[in-house]
């Protein structure tokens, strides 16, 4: 009895050492399956918004700005085009609690189709130099701005995305097709870079916190980065300084990432989701960012 007993206490665990790679794959595949779902429920809510208003939501709203005004100047009141987007994603009642007049107010309330599976779902604070430390709630997504600074000219990118500060893009704008056009990506909640410098790059779907200034990451951390970056990516600037920024690359608190392996999620104009590669040639991938640029691209 005793040899038996140890005979079938081996074949349990020689099965679950085989088995449990494949329980740990599954789960993963489960988590990226539903990441994508709530990036293509965003990418819908989108649509109806951009249906009922005839405009996509502005990336953030500022007032009594011009749109060559960098972000230093910016003076509230921040909402951004994920909280514009909430009546389109079953959060009617919370929209209609908030009063758009007024600064955003800090806003712990977690919504789970916003997030990722794999990533933070704890309300997190930004320190601003006008308003303290606000705290709000994490998003895993943010609106492609295209190519230019979301310091320097928030308001008027270099290669206009479909979101950046007052932003009131039209569909008939998005002239190099709504299919080859990115239109929201992920953005993971902290990266490690390669000298192991752990970047704190948490989005927010609220909006811009004014005179938050955070480090996005740059190799030489000389730089911070204006309240855009919270809730918007960049994929490149020409200026201040030429910047290009692969997927899953440095300076990452402007990028997109993701913890899922072999790229990043993003959503297109015309609604289509899929993961865009890590490997992407970054010319392209740039040129996808941008809603009129005027240069070939297609989908990978």
């Amino acid at each position: 009895m005793y040899l038996e007993a140890l005979v079938v206490l081996f074949l349990v665990a020689t099965f679950l050492a085989i088995l449990l790679p494949h329980f740990g794959r599954a789960r993963a595949v489960a988590r990226r399956t539903q990441c994508l779902n709530n990036l293509k429920n965003i990418a819908l809510a989108l649509q109806n918004y951009s249906d009922v208003h005839n405009v996509y939501p502005p990336g953030y709203i500022v007032r009594a700005v011009s749109a060559d005004d960098p972000a230093v100047v910016e003076q509230g009141p921040g909402w951004g085009w994920g909280t514009m987007s909430l009546p389109h994603l079953d959060q009617g009642p919370m929209y209609r609690t908030f009063d758009f007049r007024l600064d955003l107010p800090g806003n712990p309330t977690v919504i789970s189709s916003l997030l990722c599976p794999d990533a933070q779902t704890t309300p997190f604070s930004v320190a601003s130099t006008t308003a303290g430390l606000v705290t709000v709630s994490p998003s895993s997504f943010v609106g492609v701005a295209g190519l230019g600074s979301l310091t320097d000219q928030p308001g008027r990118p270099s290669g206009p995305g479909m979101f950046y500060r007052n932003s009131s893009t039209r569909m008939e704008e998005v002239e190099d097709g709504i299919s080859n056009t990115l239109l929201v990506g992920e953005r993971k909640s902290s990266f490690e870079k390669p000298d192991g410098r752990i970047i704190d790059t948490s989005s927010t779907w609220i909006g811009a916190v004014s005179g938050a200034f955070r480090d996005p990451g740059y190799d030489d951390g000389s730089f911070l980065e204006g309240p855009g970056s919270l809730v918007l990516g960049i994929v490149g600037q020409n200026r201040p300084v030429p910047l290009k920024i692969p997927l899953n690359g440095s300076p990452p608190g402007l990028g997109f990432s993701s913890p899922h392996e072999g790229g990043v999620h993003f959503s297109r104009v015309d609604g289509s989701c899929s993961l865009l590669s890590s490997e992407i040639d970054v010319d392209l991938y740039m040129r996808l960012g941008q809603r009129a640029d005027g240069q070939p691209a297609s989908w990978p």
